[in-house]
């Protein structure tokens, strides 16, 4: 722990007297103090020495010999990113605090330390930059974490825990030609009551010269609460130059601007005040001399004629050394290209006046030029003048190309030679059908010497088609066509003689079939009214199915009216599935989204899948889809004036509503037959309990919430205020009464066998059953483990009441009374040995089907048109084509 009270060391103390509370001094957490081993930790040069940076360990204080601190050697010859990391996983905990600080010692006058911290294994998660000048000292160093990170301007540390700090002393400065040492201490974090938000945002030359310009630096801020409230602000700068723009003692957020800074000279602001507000934040210098166009050549024929090199699935690319200047030397965002495909691959890119490149070739994956990253197969190893290491180039004055040059050699190649050059051109479809149309594929030639003296060429394709256009035995230039290539194939020229040439040119197949706008709308009122979607911090998007897979497409609500919209191309006859979503706003830019959010599953008719989406088909027009509510098939109710529950025999009766908005409630009852086969042959884990329950989904597949009562004879029942039109996924469990499951119904066979009492399957590992609930009170009959009625002992009497649905069969040995309601879709049996009653309120609804017999439990067969026993009252049976009397 430091003793020396330098002048940055005071400093800081004075911060921290400035952020006490009545209870003292704000929290603060030591994550590295190199005074025991308890506090410390081992540094090694990150990646095999990581450019020379040598750690030597922990050493006594050269200023103050009672403090330990740690030393590290930033070597003669050290690259600029030279640095060490943590050997063991540290705890970085910025989950709360949010105050970041290190101690460094350096002997420079000035120079960049750059201190970046990783979560294992995902390696340069965030890092960040500070800009600091010291003299011969110690200073201390802080940033507020919610300071964007300058390698990755999207990304905070804020909100972390961090398990690996990695410390780059004079970042961006290669070795000098003597060894550098540097210390380091104290790496503690602490809360940030500072309430101002500073970000970098750019810097900008005045001018553009072979002299020392001037340049702009801007500095963007925000404070959530009201400006000044919290204190004064001071605003410096050791910049030079003047500092101006918005004022944040006068708004809530803004730009500072320091303008007329010397080029070379980095842009510092430091703002003090505010409450505990002590922010320092750097820009680094641009580079004003005016920039240059620098070409790269390199000649890959000997490399492709020896199989050394395959243009199909390989890149050639300049990195190594600076080319990049970023000093990566594993960079490969610099890929060669061959246009004319004569075997020389080129690029071009801008350099500063005086910039000494230092460079190499490498052949490598095609995809690296995507990610910039690389590894070091294929780098070229050169003999010769133009080797040492690397090629070298330096930025005098101009633009220029660097003269071509063979791979691997410094001179151009002598002992290959193609003397054409083949062109991908256009493709141009037949037709417009919305099917499989075919379409004609261009490509262009040229050679400097007469057609037909470096011999006969040969023109292949494995496109389909039919190869056409100008002779290249004949012209010195032209057009050589494919037509009638089918649409979805790519079209390939291949092109080969007796003279080295091995051409093969691809055209992208065009998408013949034409596209549509297809607008989405989706109403939230209802969500927004109920807490569910904040539209100031929240987003809705349209994502899911095979065809949305992210959530890049976030929808707009232009006139602040709840209802969000998007437009959208899409080719004729697509057909897709997709679902509203309620997510992180941030998720647009990025494009990942989780599946919290999304909108309910969906009923019959705009409900498709095993997922329940929504569904649309392209119908070859401009199209605006219908305006639905966030998890609903139909438009908003609730959000209308009088909307309610209208049903007097609904739970839930509001006798104020004038408009129906769906949300009525009845009471619903659910039996299950445990006497059968499928529960007794996998009977619960312990004999003396026996305890049934419903789950799902929306119980949060709970063990035991909805406990079911035995009515004496093994058939569980429990009855449920539910809210009509909800799709229910349900299945039956037994449990151990704590919550705990031991068993449940497995229907994967039954719905293998044809059953279809469990819609929701993937046909292998569940099966649940499914119902949407109707605007009624309802009975539903299941038996535990299967999608087929089971029989039971015969009971001398039955009387059914509310709803029935499902397939059952009632037997009784005497007489049944009914005064149940069948719904749609149910085939139910009354069996009796006696009589049959139908009284009052009895129904049969349009869709179902049932049957009554005389002769319960196997009795006598009847002639069917024997009804003397059938007492119909009351001419309540609705759908009489329904109702049969017949024997079994």
């Amino acid at each position: 722990m430091k003793l020396l009270l330098n002048t940055n060391f005071i400093k800081i103390f004075i911060l921290l007297l400035s952020t006490c509370s009545i209870n003292g001094l704000y929290a603060q957490t030591t994550v590295f103090d190199f005074e025991a081993a308890a506090t410390s930790n081992d540094f090694l040069g990150c990646g095999g020495g990581f450019g020379g940076g040598v750690p030597i360990g922990i050493v006594a204080d050269p200023i103050a010999p009672t403090n330990m601190v740690f030393e590290v050697t930033k070597t003669a010859s050290a690259a600029d990113f030279a640095g060490i990391c943590t050997t063991d996983p540290a705890v970085i905990d910025l989950s709360v605090d949010h105050q970041l600080c290190i101690d460094f010692y350096t002997t420079d006058a000035s120079g960049t330390l750059r201190i970046k911290l990783e979560e294992e294994p995902v390696v340069g998660a965030t890092l960040w930059e500070y800009e600091f000048v010291t003299s011969n000292g110690w200073g201390t160093y802080c940033i507020d974490t919610n300071t964007p990170s300058v390698q990755n301007p999207g990304v905070t540390a804020a909100g972390n825990v961090y398990d690996r700090l990695v410390v780059f002393p004079d970042f961006g400065a290669v070795g000098t030609g003597t060894d550098e040492t540097y210390y380091f201490d104290d790496v503690t974090v602490s809360p940030v009551t500072c309430d101002l938000i500073v970000t970098n945002n750019s810097v900008t030359c005045d001018a553009s010269t072979a002299g020392i310009d001037t340049y702009t630096a801007t500095f963007d801020f925000n404070q959530p609460t009201a400006p000044g409230v919290a204190g004064t602000y001071t605003l410096t700068t050791t910049s030079g130059g003047t500092i101006g723009g918005d004022d944040p003692d006068m708004m809530a957020s803004g730009t500072i601007t320091i303008t007329g800074i010397s080029e070379g000279t980095n842009a510092d602001i430091n703002i003090t005040g505010g409450t505990g507000c002590n922010i320092s934040t750097t820009q680094l210098s641009p580079a004003c001399t005016p920039p240059y166009d620098i070409t790269f050549q390199v000649d890959m024929c000997e490399q492709i004629a020896n199989g050394g090199f395959d243009p199909t699935t390989q890149s050639v690319f300049v990195t190594g050394g600076n080319a990049n200047q970023t000093g990566n030397y594993f960079d490969c965002g610099m890929a060669l290209t061959d246009a004319n495909m004569d075997g020389v691959y080129e690029i071009t890119n801008t350099y500063p006046d005086g910039y000494s490149i230092n460079y190499k070739f490498l052949i490598g994956d095609q995809a690296w030029a995507n990610t910039g990253a690389c590894t070091g197969a294929g780098y070229e190893q050169i003999v010769g003048p133009c080797g040492n290491g690397d090629r070298n180039f330096v930025v005098s004055g101009s633009n220029a190309t660097i003269p071509e040059v063979c791979y691997a050699s410094c001179t151009a190649c002598t002992t290959c030679s193609c003397d054409l050059s083949l062109i991908a051109g256009t493709a141009t479809c037949d037709a417009l059908t919305g099917g499989v149309d075919t379409y004609e594929a261009t490509f262009t030639f040229s050679q400097t010497t007469a057609p037909g003296v470096a011999g006969t060429y040969t023109l292949t394709t494995t496109s389909g088609g039919t190869i056409g256009g100008d002779d290249p035995d004949m012209m010195t230039s032209g057009t050589i066509t494919i037509s009638g290539i089918p649409e979805g194939t790519d079209a390939d020229l291949a092109l080969t003689d007796n003279m080295n040439c091995n051409l093969n040119v691809t055209v992208t197949s065009p998408v013949c079939a034409p596209s549509y706008n297809i607008t989405f709308q989706v109403d939230m009122c209802e969500q927004i009214a109920n807490g569910g979607f904040d539209p100031a911090t929240q987003a809705v998007f349209v994502t899911g199915g095979a065809i949305y897979p992210n959530c890049d497409m976030a929808m707009t609500d232009g006139d602040m009216d709840g209802v969000y919209d998007l437009t959208r191309p899409y080719l004729d006859g697509t057909t897709f599935n997709w679902k509203y979503l309620i997510g992180d706003p941030a998720w647009a830019n990025t494009g990942a989204c989780t599946g919290a959010g999304f909108e309910a599953n969906l009923p019959a008719p705009c409900g498709f899948g095993a997922f329940s989406d929504r569904q649309h088909t392209v119908n070859g027009m401009d199209e605006t889809l219908s305006v639905v509510c966030f998890s609903s098939c139909d438009p908003c109710t609730s959000c209308v004036a009088g909307a309610g529950c209208t049903d007097p025999n609904s739970v839930n009766y509001d006798p104020t509503a004038t408009v129906d908005d769906g949300s009525c409630e009845y009471m619903y009852t659910f039996n299950v037959d445990t006497n059968c086969p499928d529960f007794q042959d996998a009977p619960p884990a312990d004999q003396t309990i026996n305890l049934v329950g419903l789950t799902g989904p929306i119980f949060g597949w709970c063990g035991g919430c909805n406990d079911m009562t035995n009515n004496g004879s093994g058939v569980y029942t429990v009855t449920l205020q539910l809210q009509q039109g909800l799709v229910l996924e349900y299945k039956y469990q037994t449990h151990d009464g704590a919550g705990g499951w031991l068993n449940q119904e497995q229907l994967v066979d039954d719905v293998m066998a044809g059953g279809t009492c469990a819609p929701v399957t993937d046909g292998a590992n569940f099966a649940n059953r499914q119902i949407t609930l109707p605007a009624m009170d309802m009975m539903y009959n299941d038996v535990f483990g299967s999608c087929d009625a089971c029989p039971v002992a015969c009971p001398p009497s039955l009387t059914l009441s509310a709803g029935e649905s499902g397939t059952v069969d009632y037997e009784s040995s005497g007489n049944i009374s009914s005064t149940s309601i069948i719904a749609s879709g149910a085939m139910i049996d009354y069996d009796s040995a006696t009589d049959i009653d139908l009284n009052p309120d009895f129904e049969v609804v349009l869709g179902a089907v049932f049957c009554a017999f005389i002769d319960g439990c196997g009795g006598a067969a009847i002639n069917s048109d024997d009804t003397s026993n059938l007492q119909q009252s009351d001419n309540n049976i609705q759908d009489n084509k329904n109702v049969e009397t017949s024997k079994e």
